[in-house]
């Protein structure tokens, strides 16, 4: 596999803004956790947005909340997208967007969701 300059440069930006001074093993596990934290970020995120498409899809809470992160947390996700989806909404009602056909895919990261709900 081969790297451009640019990629390698931002890798070493990233690598430098976890670690700060510190070497060794020290700044070489900050590096993981920092790098980690932003991959969680990410897919945190991706499983709101698919929670929230369900949800407005057809899904119930229950059917969703079976997947494995429990229906408090289902309902705090899906009752974040009050309104905020007005503008796609199609005007005969139904899901503004391709529907989940079947069931909802399971979530990776319902511990880090467990961990940011008491955060």
């Amino acid at each position: 596999m081969r790297y451009r300059e640019v990629e390698i440069g931002a890798v070493n930006v990233a690598m430098e803004k976890y670690r700060g001074s510190l070497e060794g093993e020290v700044g070489a596990a900050l590096v993981v956790v920092g790098l980690s934290s932003e991959q969680v970020a990410k897919e945190s995120e991706i499983l709101g947005d698919m929670i929230r498409l369900a949800h407005r899809c057809g899904a119930s809470i229950r059917q969703i909340a079976e997947v494995g992160l429990g229906r408090k947390a289902v309902s705090d996700i899906a009752s974040s997208d009050q309104g905020s989806h007005e503008a796609g909404s199609s005007s005969s009602g139904g899901c503004p967007a391709p529907c989940f056909r079947g069931s909802v895919p399971a979530p990776a990261g319902k511990a880090r969701l467990d961990r940011e709900r008491t955060s």
